[in-house]
């Protein structure tokens, strides 16, 4: 029951910041996560850092509450690559476009591509954030656009495991818990030292279980 009223707890807050400032910004984001950790005895550790102003992060996937991780453990813009379906939420939806974050179509790989060429084209500083597993229920999954975007426009890959995250938010579950989480970055890669494959297995072997 407890987790259920942080949980909704959670959401007064969302809303809260939605009508009090005029664009969600990255500083707002930041914010509201230092409120929610405070207020639902919630603590992220951070380990590494991200030194480029142009970047990919290739991250695990283990819970919505992945989000706010990474935000606690960043200082840099961050440009999120997330499902069509989340746009459609009222309040996420809002603050994802005020985030230039990119819809993608999991059906549509090119559409999807081209959203995410666009947005890089117009942004002089950032990083792109994706989850190469997919979903959060599909451990094994490694989807190459992340790979295939770091290498066309020569960006550095940032791996980032997340750890504790599933326990904070369970997937499927509206229930908030205290508990501590666990963020790495790892040391950037350069795209063009290695192969599609060398770096497919070197960001698995880091991120994944």
């Amino acid at each position: 029951m407890k987790g259920f009223l942080r949980f909704l707890g959670v959401v007064g807050l969302s809303v809260k910041y939605y009508y009090l400032n005029e664009k969600i910004t990255d500083d707002v984001v930041r914010e509201w996560v230092r409120e929610i950790c405070d207020r639902f005895g919630i603590e992220i550790h951070c380990e590494g850092s991200l030194r480029h102003d142009r970047f990919i992060i290739l991250a695990n996937h283990e819970s919505y509450f992945d989000i706010p991780a990474l935000y606690k453990c960043s200082d840099k813009r961050l440009i999120w690559v997330a499902k069509e379906e989340l746009f459609r939420i009222p309040v996420v939806g809002h603050a994802l476009r005020d985030l230039d974050a990119v819809a993608v179509d999991r059906f549509d790989d090119l559409k999807s591509a081209k959203a995410v060429l666009k947005i890089i084209k117009s942004s002089e500083t950032g990083g792109i954030v994706i989850f190469p597993q997919g979903t959060r229920r599909n451990k094994e999954a490694f989807h190459m656009g992340g790979v295939f975007l770091a290498k066309k426009k020569h960006l550095p890959i940032y791996p980032v495991k997340i750890c504790g995250t599933d326990r904070i938010m369970p997937p499927g579950k509206t229930v908030l818990n205290e508990g501590e989480v666990y963020v790495k970055i790892f040391e950037p890669i350069d795209p063009s030292l290695h192969s599609d494959d060398e770096i497919k297995r070197k960001v698995m072997g880091l991120i994944y279980d």
